[in-house]
C-alpha cells in the first residue's frame, strides 16, 4: 500500500503502535523510552511533549523489518530487493502549480529552531540536542 503521508502511515499502524499520552520530557525522558521500545521493535509517539503544547513526536518507525516492508508496500522477504530496486530507480521530482502543502504553515519568528520543535537529548553530556 502506498501512503500519502505520515499520519496515513501512523493510522495504519494500529496496535503496533504504542501511543503516550503522559507528559514526556525531550530532555532525555523521550529518549529513554525510545531506547526501551526500541529493544522490542516498537514504535511510539508522544502525543504531549513537555514544553512543547500541540506537538507530537514519533519514533522508531522502522525499528522492525515489518513496519519497514509496510512502508514500502512490500513484504518483509522482499524487502532488500525492493529497497534497492527503488534506490536505483528514483521517482522524478513532481512540480506544483501554487503552494505546495509543506509551505502551508511559515514560521518567521523566532528564527530558533528548538524553540519551535522538540528536538531530543539523548545523554548527559550531549552538547545540545540533537535531530537522528
Amino acid at each position: 500500500m502506498a501512503y500519502n503521508d505520515l499520519r496515513e502511515f501512523l493510522t495504519d499502524l494500529d496496535g503496533d503502535l504504542l501511543r503516550v499520552r503522559e507528559s514526556f520530557d525531550p530532555q532525555f525522558e523521550m529518549a529513554a523510552l525510545l531506547h526501551e521500545a526500541a529493544l522490542d521493535g516498537q514504535a511510539v509517539l508522544f502525543e504531549n511533549v513537555a514544553g512543547y503544547p500541540g506537538a507530537r513526536v514519533v519514533g522508531n518507525l522502522f525499528a522492525s523489518r515489518k513496519r519497514l516492508a509496510q512502508a514500502l508496500g512490500t513484504s518483509e522477504k522482499t524487502l532488500a530487493e525492493t529497497y534497492l530496486e527503488r534506490k536505483t530507480n528514483s521517482l522524478a521530482p513532481v512540480m506544483l502549480e501554487g503552494v505546495a502543502p509543506v509551505k502551508a504553515v511559515i514560521h518567521r519568528n523566532p528564527k530558533d529552531l528548538l524553540s519551535l520543535l522538540p528536538v531530543l537529548t539523548h545523554h548527559a553530556k550531549d552538547v545540545a540536542p540533537y535531530i537522528t
